[in-house]
């Protein structure tokens, strides 16, 4: 179970189009699914530190990539 960590999450888009990153990433019910499956212990400030959303394009194989680092004391 993770108890400190950071995240980012990468939204890669099949198409150049300008898009909001927060109509995208709303990962709300990942880490409350993350929390209720034992792999985090919680997703408030002192356990999820740092949260980078990010965008990007690729045609071929568009994907939300989702990136966690721990954090050792």
């Amino acid at each position: 179970m993770l108890d400190k960590f950071t995240a980012s999450v990468t939204v890669y888009m099949p198409t150049k189009r300008k898009f909001d990153l927060d109509n995208f990433c709303n990962e709300k019910f990942l880490w409350d699914s993350f929390t209720e499956a034992g792999f985090i212990v919680d997703d408030n400030y002192t356990n999820l530190t740092a949260l980078m959303l990010c965008g990007g394009y690729d045609k071929e194989n568009p994907r939300t990539e989702i990136v966690i680092k721990t954090i050792d004391d």
